[in-house]
């Protein structure tokens, strides 16, 4: 969860709660299931850390926590999950179908709400572009201010099923910081790639993600003794399918088999790369790059 609050010693309370909930947010998702558990659990296990902080803690499931602004809820096929008032700061989960962009999609809503992106908030690949985790080994968070507060998005779950995202809501009296920055420009990666979802059943990790004017590369860790050409044929036909041009067959080495792909980025300029996976004793590890020349001046 990540939501800018700053207000004196207040300020340092809530601070410390984001952090905790951040640390909080990383063990629940090493755990293995039940999935859910019953609030009174999460608030006995939970609580008595943010007492500490000053704050009380209150679960809620099936609906948005108190506070929560009728404006910010979002429309089908998004579903509510539940929430929780820890403090000042209210956060609600909601669930979006497979192939759908769920920070896109809220950061949407937000926009037309009147919110916008904070200077300096970092771009959310997991649930938006690339190779879906079936659990994030990282939180990325996008931020909005608009006048009645700020607002967090951070992707919590991702996988075949659908993606699951935390957003995190402080109201106008508590926020100093960036919500007092200028808007940032256009950030949007200058390619798109769709989401990858992995095999049916195998575990996969992001590795890395990163992008620039003239070239982009995701990866991700894929735990499973499937045939690399099987996990290559697997995430080229999912690049195919958005409209990608893959080559039919694979280029096979000592360890490493690879397609070339190409595409057009959003300006209609042509990218070319390639789909690569590189065999490990039990791993593989996935990789998508392509560039696009570079613009030259007289």
């Amino acid at each position: 969860m990540t939501v800018f609050v700053s207000v004196a010693a207040r300020g340092a309370r809530v601070v410390g709660a984001v952090v905790m909930l951040g640390t909080a947010a990383r063990a629940a998702d090493a755990q293995s299931p039940p999935a859910t558990i019953p609030t009174v659990l999460a608030t006995s296990v939970i609580g008595p850390f943010f007492g500490g902080l000053g704050f009380n803690v209150a679960f809620v499931a099936g609906r948005a926590p108190e506070k929560w602004p009728a404006s910010l809820l979002p429309l089908a096929p998004a579903t509510i999950i539940g929430g929780a008032m820890v403090g000042p700061i209210a956060t609600a989960v909601f669930g979006y179908p497979a192939g759908t962009s769920a920070t896109q999609s809220y950061g949407a809503l937000l926009k037309g709400a009147g919110f916008r992106e904070v200077a300096g908030s970092p771009v959310s690949w997991d649930g938006d572009h690339g190779f879906a985790p079936n659990r994030p080994n990282s939180f990325r968070s996008t931020s909005y201010c608009g006048k009645n507060g700020a607002v967090g998005i951070t992707t919590t779950d991702s996988s075949q099923s659908g993606t699951v995202i935390a957003v995190s809501f402080a109201g106008g009296s508590e926020l100093e910081g960036p919500c007092g920055g200028t808007p940032q420009p256009d950030r949007t990666p200058p390619v798109n790639i769709p989401l990858l979802t992995p095999p049916h059943g195998v575990r996969t990790e992001t590795a890395g993600n990163s992008w620039g004017n003239d070239n982009v590369e995701v990866s991700a860790r894929v735990d499973s003794t499937l045939a690399s050409d099987a996990i290559l044929s697997h995430y080229a036909a999912q690049l195919a399918a958005a409209g990608w041009q893959v080559t039919a067959k694979p280029a096979v080495g000592d360890g490493i088999v690879v397609r070339q792909v190409s595409t057009h980025g959003r300006g209609g300029e042509p990218w070319r790369g390639l789909l690569m996976v590189i065999t490990g004793n039990s791993d593989r590890e996935v990789v998508l790059r392509v560039m696009r020349d570079r613009e030259r001046t007289q």
